[in-house]
């Protein structure tokens, strides 16, 4: 004999009402369950009458009346449900946007025909609104480096005030040029200071080598000079053998240090060729002043080089 579980008719029994209750949602109405008299779950013949009772017995009636507290329309309902809108939809709203044509607007100012017809015909008289703005003749205007200019009261404002823009300008660009070779005399007045410094410091160099010339000159004349009193207090014969051997630039020096009374006697004590070698070098005295000295002689001298 066939057992009949609980669990399988208790999922029957859910899936019918849910079912039912899809369907009374769908159509916005309510449903009623009847007919379910009984469950059993035993084992035996009476478990498998009592199923088939409870299969058999189980009817769908809807109800007129919605059992849920809404005002949605259900199937009885034959008249719609109409939601009041405080808002215009459809045509009634577009009537009260306001159409704005900018074309429209700038040509709202042209001349229409007096009878108020769309078309003009030739010769029909054209009149202007009130409302728009009186029509003036176009003005001139003058070219400039900057743009247009209008003329205004005949072009004599205009010009004189382009002519007093433009000198403006220049005496802009002449104080730019002028604080430019303010800059300029200012570099070069100090490289002329700077000329005049570096000319000081040669002057004073300058001055310091002809100080030590003149000290050694002072020294070589002493040194001679002692030299010149030591061959005057020799004998003139011994001092002239001397002279025959001695270097003709230093004898030379020697001869014009001594006394004319003191070398007479030495030169006759030398050798014939010796004193007139020496006569000869006397008398072909080169020493000049520097005044006086050639360009050569001059580049022969020592030359200072400044760094």
């Amino acid at each position: 004999m066939t057992k009949i579980r609980l669990l399988p008719v208790v999922i029957v029994s859910i899936s019918a009402l849910l079912v039912f209750k899809t369907i009374g949602l769908v159509s916005s109405g309510g449903y009623v369950l009847t007919g379910v008299s009984g469950v059993a779950a035993a084992d035996g013949e009476g478990a498998s009458t009592a199923l088939g009772t409870t299969l058999a017995d189980q009817t769908v009636t809807l109800s007129d009346q919605p059992t849920i507290d809404d005002m949605s329309p259900t199937l009885a309902d034959g008249a719609p449900t109409m939601v009041p809108s405080g808002t215009p939809t459809g045509e009634a709203a577009v009537t009260d946007l306001t159409l704005s044509n900018p074309v429209a607007l700038d040509n709202a100012c042209a001349p229409v025909p007096a009878d108020g017809s769309e078309d003009a015909a030739p010769g029909a008289l054209l009149v202007i609104s009130a409302d728009c703005p009186p029509m003036l003749d176009a003005k001139a205007q003058l070219l400039t480096p900057t743009g247009a200019v209008p003329l205004v009261d005949g072009g004599v404002q205009s010009t004189e005030g382009v002519i007093t823009e433009r000198l403006t300008e220049r005496r802009t660009e002449l104080q730019t040029y002028e604080q430019e070779l303010a800059m300029r005399a200012a570099l070069v007045e100090a490289a002329e200071k700077r000329i005049e410094e570096r000319q000081q410091t040669l002057q004073s160099i300058e001055t310091q080598i002809s100080s030590l010339v003149e000290e050694r000159k002072a020294m070589e004349e002493g040194q001679f000079g002692a030299l010149v009193a030591m061959y005057g207090t020799m004998k003139p014969k011994d001092a002239a053998a001397i002279f025959d051997e001695l270097d003709m630039e230093v004898l030379f020096r020697v001869a014009k240090m001594m006394t004319p009374r003191k070398m007479a006697p030495i030169m006759a004590a030398m050798t014939t060729a010796r004193a007139q070698e020496l006569t000869v070098r006397m008398a072909t005295d080169t020493t000049e002043p520097a005044e006086q000295m050639s360009v050569d002689d001059l580049a022969a001298l020592p030359q200072i080089v400044g760094q």
